[in-house]
Protein backbone atom coordinates (compact mmCIF):
# COMPACT_ATOMS: atom_id res chain seq x y z
CA UNK A 1 0.00 0.00 0.00
CA UNK A 2 1.36 3.40 0.16
CA UNK A 3 3.86 4.89 2.55
CA UNK A 4 1.03 7.69 3.99
CA UNK A 5 -0.78 5.79 7.69
CA UNK A 6 -3.77 8.22 6.64
CA UNK A 7 -4.18 7.33 2.97
CA UNK A 8 -3.09 3.32 3.88
CA UNK A 9 -6.48 3.36 6.29
CA UNK A 10 -9.04 5.05 3.55
CA UNK A 11 -7.61 2.00 1.43
CA UNK A 12 -7.95 -0.26 3.69
CA UNK A 13 -11.85 0.89 4.26
CA UNK A 14 -12.70 0.87 0.95
CA UNK A 15 -10.88 -2.47 0.08
CA UNK A 16 -13.19 -4.32 2.95
CA UNK A 17 -16.77 -3.37 1.32
CA UNK A 18 -16.81 -5.45 -2.03
CA UNK A 19 -18.96 -3.49 -4.94
CA UNK A 20 -19.14 -6.43 -7.03
CA UNK A 21 -18.63 -10.40 -7.98
CA UNK A 22 -15.24 -9.43 -9.16
CA UNK A 23 -14.26 -7.01 -6.14
CA UNK A 24 -15.09 -9.55 -3.99
CA UNK A 25 -13.25 -12.63 -5.55
CA UNK A 26 -10.04 -10.53 -5.44
CA UNK A 27 -10.49 -9.65 -1.88
CA UNK A 28 -11.97 -12.85 -0.56
CA UNK A 29 -11.11 -15.46 -2.52
CA UNK A 30 -13.03 -18.49 -4.62
CA UNK A 31 -14.66 -19.37 -2.21
CA UNK A 32 -16.52 -16.17 -0.87
CA UNK A 33 -17.12 -15.63 -5.19
CA UNK A 34 -18.70 -18.99 -5.49
CA UNK A 35 -21.18 -18.91 -2.74
CA UNK A 36 -22.32 -15.18 -3.92
CA UNK A 37 -22.78 -16.58 -7.40
CA UNK A 38 -24.74 -19.30 -5.81
CA UNK A 39 -26.91 -16.89 -3.87
CA UNK A 40 -27.10 -14.83 -7.13
CA UNK A 41 -28.62 -17.67 -8.76
CA UNK A 42 -31.39 -18.75 -6.06
CA UNK A 43 -32.57 -15.16 -6.31
CA UNK A 44 -36.44 -15.68 -6.97
CA UNK A 45 -37.69 -13.12 -9.53
CA UNK A 46 -40.26 -11.02 -8.35
CA UNK A 47 -42.97 -8.95 -9.96
CA UNK A 48 -41.88 -5.67 -8.91
CA UNK A 49 -38.39 -6.24 -10.35
CA UNK A 50 -40.16 -7.62 -13.38
CA UNK A 51 -42.06 -4.26 -13.65
CA UNK A 52 -39.12 -2.26 -12.57
CA UNK A 53 -36.94 -3.49 -15.67
CA UNK A 54 -39.55 -3.27 -17.97
CA UNK A 55 -40.21 0.25 -17.45
CA UNK A 56 -36.63 0.53 -17.50
CA UNK A 57 -36.19 -1.24 -20.72
CA UNK A 58 -39.12 1.17 -22.07
CA UNK A 59 -37.12 4.21 -21.10
CA UNK A 60 -34.04 3.44 -23.16
CA UNK A 61 -35.76 1.77 -25.97
CA UNK A 62 -37.77 5.73 -26.18
CA UNK A 63 -34.88 7.20 -26.01
CA UNK A 64 -32.49 4.67 -27.80
CA UNK A 65 -35.02 4.91 -30.59
CA UNK A 66 -35.82 8.74 -30.58
CA UNK A 67 -31.67 9.31 -31.27
CA UNK A 68 -31.15 6.73 -33.98
CA UNK A 69 -34.52 7.56 -35.93
CA UNK A 70 -33.71 10.88 -35.67
CA UNK A 71 -30.34 10.37 -37.00
CA UNK A 72 -31.46 8.11 -40.24
CA UNK A 73 -33.96 11.39 -40.37
CA UNK A 74 -31.59 14.02 -41.13
CA UNK A 75 -29.46 11.85 -43.24
CA UNK A 76 -33.06 10.82 -45.23
CA UNK A 77 -34.97 14.48 -45.40
CA UNK A 78 -34.15 16.55 -48.19
CA UNK A 79 -32.39 20.13 -47.94
CA UNK A 80 -34.55 22.46 -46.17
CA UNK A 81 -37.08 19.90 -44.20
CA UNK A 82 -34.79 18.18 -42.33
CA UNK A 83 -34.72 18.82 -39.11
CA UNK A 84 -38.37 19.03 -38.65
CA UNK A 85 -38.75 15.86 -41.02
CA UNK A 86 -35.99 14.13 -38.45
CA UNK A 87 -37.95 15.20 -35.30
CA UNK A 88 -41.31 13.93 -36.74
CA UNK A 89 -40.21 11.18 -37.61
CA UNK A 90 -38.44 10.40 -34.14
CA UNK A 91 -41.42 11.42 -32.32
CA UNK A 92 -43.73 8.80 -34.39
CA UNK A 93 -41.24 5.67 -34.05
CA UNK A 94 -39.57 6.56 -30.52
CA UNK A 95 -42.87 5.29 -28.61
CA UNK A 96 -42.79 2.16 -31.11
CA UNK A 97 -39.27 0.96 -30.46
CA UNK A 98 -39.44 1.62 -27.05
CA UNK A 99 -42.71 -0.59 -26.29
CA UNK A 100 -40.96 -3.54 -28.42
CA UNK A 101 -37.88 -2.87 -26.19
CA UNK A 102 -40.17 -3.44 -23.31
CA UNK A 103 -41.64 -6.51 -24.68
CA UNK A 104 -38.52 -8.23 -25.10
CA UNK A 105 -37.63 -7.21 -21.99
CA UNK A 106 -40.41 -8.47 -19.76
CA UNK A 107 -40.43 -12.01 -21.35
CA UNK A 108 -36.71 -11.87 -20.82
CA UNK A 109 -36.80 -11.51 -16.83
CA UNK A 110 -40.07 -13.03 -16.52
CA UNK A 111 -38.44 -15.99 -17.79
CA UNK A 112 -34.94 -15.74 -16.24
Amino acid sequence: LAQDPHLNSVLASQLSTPNCLSDLFLQRGLHAWLWALAMEAQRMPCPDRIIDMVGFAYGVGCCGGFGLTFARGLRDHPAGHRFSGAMAAAQARAPHLGHTFALWSGLFHTFE
